[in-house]
C-alpha cells in the first residue's frame, strides 16, 4: 500500500484515486492534508508536501520515502524543508528535465536517485461530447487567470482580431481570476470547476488553447487540452521541453498583435480536433502512461 500525501484538491490526488482503482496490486491512499493516516500499514510513503513531520514519520517507521517535486520552492524559507525531504528520500520524482537538473545542482541529490515522470491526466479516457455547429471560432484558456500567465495579453490579442481584423472569434476563460477581466461581448468567463468531466467537455467546445505564460514548469492545462486533441499555443520556455513536437511555440515576450496573428494562423491551419495529436500526447501524458511509470517506480523499491 502506498501513502500518497498531498493536498486533497490537487491533480495528484485525482491520479491517486485512479491508481487506487486501476493499478495492478497497488493502492494509493491519502487522508488529511500534510499527514499520514497511521491506521494503515503502508509499504511506501509518497510525499508531495515537504512537511517535516511526514518525512519524520517515514524515517521513524523505516518506510521507503518517495518525494515528488513539481516546482522550485516559491520562497527561500521553504528550501530547508524541501532539501530535508529530498535528501531523506529513496527516490525523487520530478516532472521535467529542467527540475531534474535543479534538484541535483541545488540540493546535491545523487543523479541516479532522481527520476523524471511527466504530469499525467485522465483527460484521454473521458468520452467526448458532440459539439453543436457554430459560425465562429473559440479560443480557450483554462487555469489561473493572471497576468503572469499572459491572460491580459491574450485578451488584447483577441480584441485585435475582432476589432481591427474583423475576425469572428470568441475567447472563453475557465478559472479563478486574480486580475480584472474586461467586460467584452466576445470574452466569456465560465464558472471554475474541479470536475474532470466538466473540464473535458469545456475543452471539447474550444478550437484552440492558448497559454502565453511567462513562467511555468509543466502546466496541467496544456496537457489536458492536448489529451482532448486540441492544438496548443504556448510560450517557449526551457522548462517546457517535454512539450516539444506537440505544441505551437511562441516567444514569452510576444506582442499582443503578433500573438493574434499566430492565433489566426493556427485556427486556419488546424482542425478543432486532431486524433493523431491526441494519440501522441497520450503516450507522454496520458493516464495509463502515468500509472505504468509509477508502477515501475514502486516495483523497483
Amino acid at each position: 500500500m502506498v501513502a500518497w500525501n498531498s493536498k486533497p484538491k490537487g491533480g495528484a490526488d485525482k491520479i491517486a484515486s485512479y491508481l487506487t482503482n486501476y493499478a495492478e496490486g497497488y493502492t494509493a491512499k491519502y487522508g488529511a492534508p500534510y499527514t499520514v493516516n497511521s491506521s494503515y500499514k503502508f509499504d511506501i510513503i509518497h510525499n508531495h508536501t515537504f512537511i517535516r513531520r511526514v518525512v519524520d514519520y517515514a524515517l521513524k517507521k523505516g518506510k521507503p520515502l518517495v518525494s515528488t517535486v513539481h516546482s522550485p520552492p516559491f520562497s527561500l524559507k521553504y528550501y530547508p524543508d524541501q532539501g530535508y525531504a529530498l535528501r531523506n528520500s529513496i527516490k525523487v520524482v520530478v516532472i521535467n528535465k529542467w527540475l531534474r537538473k535543479f534538484v541535483i545542482d541545488v540540493y546535491g541529490i545523487d543523479d541516479d536517485k532522481v527520476v523524471v515522470i511527466n504530469n499525467g491526466s485522465p483527460m484521454d479516457i473521458i468520452p467526448s461530447i458532440d459539439v453543436k455547429p457554430r459560425d465562429y471560432y473559440v479560443v480557450g484558456y483554462h487555469g489561473r487567470i493572471t497576468e503572469d500567465k499572459g491572460v491580459d495579453k491574450l485578451i488584447e490579442a483577441i480584441k485585435f482580431l475582432r476589432e481591427e481584423c474583423g475576425f469572428n472569434v470568441v475567447l472563453r476563460l475557465l478559472g479563478w481570476p486574480n486580475m480584472k477581466i474586461p467586460r467584452l461581448k466576445y470574452t466569456i468567463h465560465d464558472r471554475p470547476t474541479l470536475d474532470d468531466r466538466k473540464v473535458a467537455h469545456w475543452i471539447d467546445n474550444i478550437d484552440l488553447e492558448v497559454i502565453p505564460t511567462k513562467n511555468d514548469q509543466q502546466p496541467l492545462t496544456a496537457i489536458e487540452a492536448l489529451l482532448r486533441g486540441r492544438h496548443v499555443i504556448i510560450s517557449k520556455l526551457e522548462t517546457l521541453e517535454e512539450f516539444d513536437g506537440l505544441v505551437e511555440w511562441i516567444e514569452p515576450d510576444i506582442e499582443p498583435k503578433k500573438l493574434g496573428l499566430e492565433i489566426y494562423r493556427a485556427l486556419k491551419t488546424f482542425k478543432s480536433y486532431d486524433e493523431k495529436l491526441q494519440r501522441e500526447a497520450s503516450k507522454r501524458f496520458g493516464l495509463w502512461r502515468f500509472i505504468r511509470d509509477y508502477k515501475e517506480l514502486y516495483d523497483g523499491l
